[in-house]
């Protein structure tokens, strides 16, 4: 009832613009002046936020404008693509290191574990690179151990966020 009673102008106070699109983009029909959707930070009567697609549309109702509006809680559905794009970030980082910093200490162990087996290695020299050995599978292990961490970020929040309800 409330609403029902309410202006378009007292409906519209509650909005601030976030996109708009042209109504350029959408064409015209002889019966409808225009056709828009437009997304809108909305303030509900309890003070929560969210964000509203709006799809308005001109017509013509027995001979006189009139105007459709129709309102679509999208904030679901924005937060869930936020998300997304959260977690693509991250699989990048993951990516950058496997293709970065996992690569030096494993192309020292091959160096490594070619002079350990060349013929002229006395056992003094291959027992101090055997130890740089150890030390360059360490370090491989602790990155190994920073990957995991970081795919398991990404799985919590896979499982907290498993996308917009209907």
């Amino acid at each position: 009832d409330e609403f029902m009673s309410m202006t378009i102008d007292k409906i519209d106070a509650g909005y601030e613009t976030i996109v708009k699109s042209s109504p350029s983009e959408y064409g015209f029909h002889d019966a409808v002046k225009s056709h828009r959707n437009e997304v809108y930070r909305h303030q509900q009567k309890n003070g929560k936020v969210i964000l509203v697609e709006i799809k308005k549309r001109e017509i013509l109702f027995h001979g006189k404008p009139a105007v459709i509006v129709v309102a679509h809680d999208i904030t679901e559905h924005i937060n869930y693509i936020d998300e997304i794009e959260k977690q693509n970030q991250r699989f990048s980082e993951i990516s950058w290191i496997q293709s970065h910093v996992v690569r030096a200490p494993i192309a020292r162990l091959m160096g490594l574990i070619d002079l350990i087996k060349h013929p002229s290695s006395d056992e003094k020299l291959k027992t101090e690179l055997l130890g740089y050995v150890l030390e360059s599978a360490h370090e491989l292990d602790e990155i190994v151990k920073d990957i995991t961490i970081k795919s398991e970020l990404i799985d919590l929040n896979r499982a907290s966020n498993s996308g917009p309800k209907s």
